[in-house]
């Protein structure tokens, strides 16, 4: 079945229906909702948190390049986890 996502609509949302469309809305519930960004709209700085190291570390290894690159087609530059 399929889940209604509700995405802020802002850069994080457009960042993360981007990841949808690449990856899945699972993917999304299970690993990208558990970020916390952080957005400087003046610097074009986006800022990720993780809720836990374990969170932290799978995203990193799986999604970081994906999300890097979203960042900055949107032309902002993605400041570490």
């Amino acid at each position: 079945f399929p889940v209604t996502i509700i995405i802020q609509q802002d850069v994080w949302g457009d960042i993360c229906q981007k990841l949808i469309d690449v990856y899945d809305q699972y993917a999304y519930k299970n690993w990208l909702s558990k970020l916390t960004p952080t957005i400087n709209g003046n610097a074009k700085i986006v800022e990720l948190k993780a809720s836990n190291s374990f969170v932290k570390q799978w995203v990193e290894t799986n999604y970081r390049d994906t999300i890097q690159e979203i960042v900055e087609k949107l032309g902002f530059k993605l400041n570490g986890f």
